[in-house]
């Protein structure tokens, strides 16, 4: 409303950035998320009313970290681009400094005005589909395994479940197939091969490290949490996003800079610390495979002329929700599409079929675009690749590795258990990592097995390949 608006006062921003003086027009969602952590916080009074008093009464001055040009561009950036469907579906974005945490920018939904529900913040998220394939690409790396190790990705897959029936989830997006690296299979975002790859992490792992980056909300380790069948908020993603910005250290969001009395005295300010998340060398390397993604992967639509941009797209089942959640060295950014009420079909919106490298990258490229116009461009700085190995190849119990590759092998099966089955997923139960997190063992190189006569319950992926190749070169050629 305007009374609380005019508690809220922009932060200035250090050069280029421009200079907030008061209250910047169009941030009702944001100046409704102010106001909500205010009240909420006991640094102002130890009871809602004395809070209430300090916040609406008490003469504070309140700085807060938004910048108004770049909330300008983010409305500005989703009202040009988002579809016009009589407010079917909408989007949501929230931008944040990887250096600190604060927050620039937020949009959290079409018309302040009609509805106050914050889709960026006043949720518990939606399902976010492969943009959470960047957690299990970490937790990979934590154990060992490298990107340019190789892995089956070809589709429909079986991804052995004991304790209920295997999970067999399909590719979506990229539709890419056949033993490929853990890059290609990021940049082209291959469900079969990151269905295997956190079967062989142990989704425990996966939630551990996504937690570690910054997602709050409670993760059920399922094996299709790789494939974003759990519930998380815009801001968890662009904050955890951030993380890799930062080099693997995590700066929690912020959205007040400092608060001040009446007599100009500083009640308490925020100063921002962060947290090693990660390590350097893996946020790097994640990194590395990140920036692939938009500039030959699904994410192209962001791509930005002259800067590093790391991204992933994602979207879930029955196309009900789309993402892009992308990142500079400077600014990381989530855009959200779908529907409000809940999960509704976006396979025909004005005749598009929406992924997350549609609408919502597009969304992200031009606000980014803006955003940085006039900045000098900063690299991501590269991983060391002295210490890498040849590569492997990443195997599930039973799978033949073709030959001669070497297989990667865990020192022990991840222990697997019945788990119910994901929220609005149509999904077969994954099954729950029941493993405590611990240290990941070293990685255990085997030589290729002796010649042993075929096994029948053993898929060959040799023989898978080949029959592959076979159809791509003899297409008319019917089924033997």
């Amino acid at each position: 409303s305007p009374v609380q608006a005019d508690y809220v006062k922009s932060e200035p921003m250090p050069p280029p950035l421009p200079v907030a003086e008061g209250p910047a027009p169009g941030t009702d969602y944001f100046t409704e998320y102010v106001k909500q952590q205010l009240l909420g916080d006991t640094r102002l009074g130890n009871t809602d009313s004395e809070r209430y008093q300090a916040v609406f009464r008490g003469g504070l001055s309140i700085y807060t970290t938004l910048n108004p040009e770049y909330q300008r561009m983010a409305e500005e950036s989703v009202s040009t681009i988002l579809p016009d469907t009589d407010g079917k579906f909408t989007a949501a974005m929230v931008t944040v400094d990887p250096t600190s945490g604060a927050v620039r920018a937020m949009v959290g939904g079409s018309d302040f005005g009609q509805t106050k529900f914050n889709l960026v913040t006043d949720t518990q998220g939606r399902q976010t589909g492969s943009s959470f394939k960047p957690f299990t690409l970490v937790a990979a790396l934590e154990q060992g395994i490298q990107t340019n190790d190789t892995i089956l990705g070809t589709s429909p897959c079986v991804i052995p479940n004991p304790g209920s029936e295997d999970w067999k989830p399909n590719n979506v997006e990229g539709g890419a197939s056949g033993v490929l690296s853990l890059t290609e299979a990021t940049v082209n975002s291959v469900n079969c091969a990151y269905a295997r790859l956190i079967k062989l992490v142990g989704p425990v792992k996966v939630v551990d490290v996504a937690h570690r980056m910054g997602i709050t909300n409670e993760l059920q380790p399922y094996l299709s949490l790789t494939l974003g069948s759990e519930l998380v908020t815009p801001l968890q993603m662009a904050s955890a996003y951030a993380t890799l910005a930062a080099d693997g250290e995590h700066h929690s969001p912020y959205v007040v800079d400092r608060i001040e009395d009446q007599n100009g005295k500083v009640v308490f300010r925020n100063e921002p610390k962060g947290d090693r998340a990660i390590s350097e060398q893996n946020a790097r390397m994640a990194n590395e495979v990140l920036t692939q993604v938009v500039q030959r992967g699904t994410g192209t639509a962001a791509r930005i002329s002259g800067w590093d941009v790391g991204g992933k797209t994602g979207s879930t089942d029955n196309n009900t929700n789309a993402w892009f959640v992308g990142y500079t060295r400077t600014l990381a950014t989530a855009v959200w599409m779908g529907a409000p009420e809940g999960d509704i079909s976006m396979r025909n919106v004005n005749g598009v079929t929406v992924f997350g490298g549609t609408y919502p990258a597009q969304i992200w490229g031009s606000f980014t675009r803006k955003a940085l116009a006039g900045t000098e461009p900063v690299d991501f700085a590269a991983p060391d690749h002295s210490g890498l190995r040849a590569s492997k190849f990443l195997a599930l119990a039973g799978e033949r590795a073709p030959s001669p590759e070497r297989t990667f092998a865990p020192e022990r099966d991840v222990a697997d258990s019945a788990a119910p089955a994901p929220r609005n997923s149509s999904a077969p139960a994954p099954a729950a990592d029941t493993a405590t997190p611990s240290p990941p063992p070293p990685p255990r190189v085997t030589p290729p097995p002796e010649p042993a006569a075929p096994d029948p319950t053993i898929p060959d992926i040799d023989a898978i390949i080949a029959a592959a190749r076979e159809r791509a070169l003899n297409p008319d050629r019917g089924a033997g």
